[in-house]
């Protein structure tokens, strides 16, 4: 999951609770579809103070365990 803004040729990636994709209503669609495959953050960006990236992906992976949680939580 990523989020991005801008658009076509013109748009920065940022974190997933910096974009305009609401990730609970598209965890619900997955839910409801019967998905269960694995659900990972996608081109995380980058940060001097994270030059492997790691705090960036757990921060995805993190904030993807949200969305997930809260649509559990409304069955």
């Amino acid at each position: 999951m990523k989020a991005i803004r801008g658009g076509l040729d013109d748009y920065c990636e940022g974190l997933p609770d910096e974009g305009a994709v609401d990730f609970v209503k598209v965890i619900r669609i997955l839910q409801d579809a019967g998905f269960s495959g694995s659900i990972c953050p996608d081109h995380m960006p980058k940060h001097p103070d994270d030059p492997g990236g790691f705090q960036a992906y757990a921060y995805g992976y993190g904030y993807i365990k949200g969305p997930i949680q809260a649509v559990h939580s409304q069955v």
